[in-house]
Parts: structure tokens; C-alpha cells; sequence
């Protein structure tokens, strides 16, 4: 991810406006951010997922809305998804 601003780790991870998650970690490396989640439960993610970061108030705390994907792509595996700026 190139831009995550104010997201910090603990912060949630979002489907469809549900809590699924949260931000495990980020590493920044050469001008772009590594962001692991950690997802509750067992939930299928995607070859065609995205993510993006949102604000979550007027105060700029930050979250990230998760597309999960379509079945038809295939299981995302270890690949890193895609990001939705």
C-alpha cells in the first residue's frame, strides 16, 4: 500500500461495513507499506481481493475496507492483494 497515513496496527479490518479483523502489523520499505491483517475466524479471501484504507471519523482514525473477492479467482493463497487506492 503506498499511502496509510494515520493506519496503525490494532486498527479493524472491515467487510461490507462488519468488523473481521484487525491491522497486525506494517513495514515500511521503500516508499510503500507492508500491512498484514489478521482476519477472525476462517474467511475466504480471494486472487481478486482489494484493500483499501478509509477514515473512520473527524478525528482521521483510519481502517481498512476489505474486498474479499469472488470464488471464481481462485483462493488468494500467499499472494499479496491488490490495492484500491
Amino acid at each position: 500500500m503506498p499511502h496509510v497515513g494515520a493506519l496503525k496496527a490494532k486498527q479493524k479490518v472491515v467487510v461490507a461495513g462488519i468488523r473481521v479483523g484487525q491491522v497486525s502489523r506494517i513495514v515500511y520499505d521503500a516508499g510503500s507499506a507492508l500491512v498484514t491483517l489478521r482476519l477472525d475466524g476462517s474467511r475466504p479471501v480471494y486472487r481478486d481481493a482489494t484493500a483499501s484504507i478509509r477514515t473512520e471519523s473527524a478525528l482521521g482514525r483510519k481502517y481498512v475496507s476489505l474486498d474479499p473477492g469472488t470464488p471464481t479467482s481462485g483462493p488468494l493463497g500467499t499472494r499479496v492483494l491488490g490495492v484500491d487506492p
